[in-house]
């Protein structure tokens, strides 16, 4: 009997450039609750972001920055922190930018970068260099970075460059998650469409993929997901 569902949120929840979850998503997770199934997602996104997702439901855990943390109902219940000295060496950076579990600091004077932050989160931008508890790092613009020190890259693309702590993931997180509300992974259900959803396919008894999930992802799942509606209605009815 599933427990516990645990979803991916792009690719998975939002498909074709949405930007907030459908209404037929939201009803299908509301069903899920109205079960006693727990509801979670887990994303590289920063928790301010997955709020305006989600619409501020307070009934779902928030796995967030890539497992960097998690909250639930206004609490941060977990998080993973990159050591203080790594980030001092960084933090006068122009080109760099670091998120806690709250808020997304930047301290440069580059336009650009700026206007591409306060679009992306709003009133949880602070720009300040007086930062403490990151859990993510990250690198705007092309060329040569080295990886700061006990850190590894979950994400890279021509302009950004992401990295987070040693030993952190999603399905660390999870693990967590898990413990804490002593649910076992016979009674977890994941749903992810990528690579980086594969830590958490390790913490899951049923494990689902999308369709447009690459083969690699799809052999370790077994079973693909055609609609997530249809499957969040299915695990909740």
């Amino acid at each position: 009997m599933i427990k516990m569902v645990v979803s991916d949120v792009d690719g998975t929840l939002l498909q074709k450039g949405e930007k907030t979850v459908n209404d037929e998503l939201m009803k299908n997770i509301e069903k899920l609750k109205s079960k006693n199934i727990i509801f979670a997602v887990a994303s590289g996104r920063h928790l301010s972001e997955l709020k305006d997702i989600f619409r501020n439901s307070k009934d779902i855990y928030y796995i967030c920055s890539d497992g960097g943390c998690i909250e639930f109902g206004g609490d941060i219940i977990y998080h993973k922190d990159i050591d203080n000295y790594i980030i001092d060496n960084l933090k006068y950076r122009e080109d760099y930018i670091f998120q806690c579990s709250k808020y997304t600091y930047y301290n440069g004077k580059d336009i650009r970068l700026l206007n591409i932050l306060k679009n992306k989160y709003k009133d949880n931008l602070r720009l300040t260099y007086k930062i403490s508890n990151i859990v993510k790092i990250i690198k705007y613009g092309a060329g040569y970075s080295e990886t700061p020190p006990c850190t590894y890259e979950i994400y890279k693309d021509s302009n950004w460059r992401e990295w987070i702590k040693n030993g952190t993931s999603k399905g660390n997180a999870l693990s967590f998650l898990q413990n804490r509300l002593g649910v076992k992974v016979k009674e977890t259900l994941v749903i992810g469409d990528n690579f980086n959803d594969l830590s958490m396919m390790r913490y899951a008894g049923e494990k689902l993929c999308m369709e447009s999930s690459p083969p690699q992802v799809k052999l370790m799942c077994g079973r693909v997901c055609y609609k997530i509606e249809e499957e969040l209605l299915k695990t909740g009815g």
